[in-house]
């Protein structure tokens, strides 16, 4: 049996032999012997050449593939590794990153074609990269974690306070990359838009500065309160 003039590479003689073709064509022989062998089925593998990643009304979404993938040509949408400096968190845009890597995608709304490249380590867009991605769902990963949530309309890193779910080919930053008390972190480059003004906060409520850190009296500035901006005055 031959598969493009193929001959097998693998399983010649037992119960499942693999093909592998080479050509560029569209169509290929399947050539049977007469040796009168039963065949019971034949399965064709077609190599992967993208991937489809859909991004939210939020515009952000966390990524980990099983393929390495290219962004240099995917208009409007850009993938960025997350590096610490200090207490500061720095996402740096990548134009290819191998499999495996956890990422942040940053784009309109909608549905974007990723292409597949070649797999490499890629070692200078992964250095320092604190991402923790997985191709897999994992269940009860312990309190601390910081994950990609929309809350209020602020969308962020939040620190989980309690045994969290993560989703497959879905990424975070796990606690050990956060010093101190930290517990939130903005991708909102912009500190003056969307802010609320109030002129005193609940003692229920959740006060954060712009660091992240956990206030437990805020005075005169501006705050994150459950998720969204406010100016205290």
């Amino acid at each position: 049996t031959t598969v493009g003039g193929a001959e097998p590479t693998t399983g010649s003689g037992s119960t499942t032999a693999t093909y592998i073709y080479a050509g560029e064509a569209g169509t290929t022989d399947i050539v049977f012997g007469n040796d009168g062998r039963y065949y019971s089925s034949i399965v064709v593998t077609y190599p992967r050449t993208a991937i489809e990643k859909t991004i939210s009304e939020a515009g952000y979404a966390t990524h980990c593939s099983s393929f390495a993938l290219d962004f240099s040509n995917v208009e409007g949408l850009t993938a960025y590794i997350a590096t610490m400096n200090g207490s500061t968190v720095n996402f740096t845009a990548k134009d290819n990153l191998p499999a495996g890597v956890g990422m942040l995608l940053k784009g309109a709304q909608g549905t974007y074609t990723i292409p597949v490249i070649a797999n490499s380590s890629n070692d200078d867009a992964t250095t320092g990269n604190k991402f923790v991605g997985t191709t897999t769902e994992i269940e009860n990963v312990p309190a601390g974690i910081y994950v990609l949530m929309n809350i209020n309309d602020v969308v962020g890193f939040y620190q989980t306070e309690k045994a969290f779910t993560v989703g497959a080919n879905t990424a975070y930053l796990p606690a050990i990359a956060m010093p101190g008390a930290r517990a939130f972190i903005s991708l909102d480059g912009d500190e003056a838009t969307g802010i609320a003004e109030v002129k005193g906060i609940a003692a229920e409520q959740q006060v954060y500065d712009l660091q992240g850190r956990r206030v437990a009296q805020p005075v005169k500035g501006l705050y994150i309160v459950n998720g969204r901006k406010v100016v205290v005055k």
